[in-house]
């Protein structure tokens, strides 16, 4: 894997020069191409996304023609995991959600701080200019969030090496999970596209059957996003 920053290289950008100088982190990934590591194990793709504003991940991996070994959303709980269990250690620039934010702003600059399981609990990523981490439901300002993480290098590789034990098999995912994936790609949705719940549910339905193919799985039944909604609905 080749997404590592060297704290001491001249190819830092000012973003992480005077930021990091923790020895125990010199050799860090940035979320997103730790996300793509653990998704993947295509180290090419993982280099690639070591930028810090590119395409959301889904889209690069359907462009790059890859198919993933897990969805984004497993990825995540996957590194959770790993952080709670003290396997691997994630720092992040935590800041609070100013009143004027829009999608796709430029993340504010706060102060970096490892994050713990707890700062993790009930949070989702927000694949937007290399990835930021925000509570679930409706982004309001005042919100804290964290953006910029990172993680060890070799914790990452150790806990996840390539073609590692912990991918998923390449087995069909049992019905339950299938039906997990969709609703992890529902909510997704549902919180960063404008306008989600107004729209009609073969249109929903056609944004998610998209991701599920991406990652590998097949198309949902409308009885099923029905039920999804009906969970999840406006109150």
């Amino acid at each position: 894997m080749t997404a590592d920053r060297d704290n001491n290289s001249a190819a830092d950008d000012d973003e992480f020069e005077d930021e990091i100088d923790e020895p125990e982190i010199e050799h860090r990934t940035p979320l997103q191409a730790a996300i793509a590591w653990i998704m993947t194990r295509n180290a090419e793709l993982t280099s690639a996304l070591s930028d810090t504003e590119l395409d959301p991940i889904d889209v690069i991996v359907r462009r790059a023609k890859i198919t993933p070994e897990m969805s984004l959303e497993r990825a995540w709980k996957e590194l959770q995991t790993a952080v709670s269990e003290q396997k691997v250690v994630m720092w992040g620039h935590e800041f609070e959600l100013p009143s004027d934010y829009e999608h796709g702003d430029v993340w504010p600059r706060g102060a970096i701080r490892q994050l713990t399981s707890k700062d993790l609990l009930n949070t989702c990523l927000i694949d937007v200019r290399g990835m930021a981490l925000r509570p679930f439901g409706i982004i309001v300002p005042g919100q804290i969030w964290y953006c910029r993480a990172v993680v060890q290098t070799k914790e990452l590789e150790a806990v996840f090496p390539p073609g590692g034990s912990m991918q998923l098999p390449r087995t069909k995912l049992s019905k339950d999970h299938k039906r997990k994936a969709a609703e992890d790609i529902y909510l997704r949705f549902r919180q960063t596209v404008e306008g989600w719940d107004r729209l009609q549910v073969n249109v929903q339905r056609a944004k998610i059957d998209s991701e599920m193919l991406a990652i590998g799985e097949t198309k949902i039944s409308e009885r099923t996003l029905v039920e999804i909604r009906k969970v999840h609905r406006v109150k």
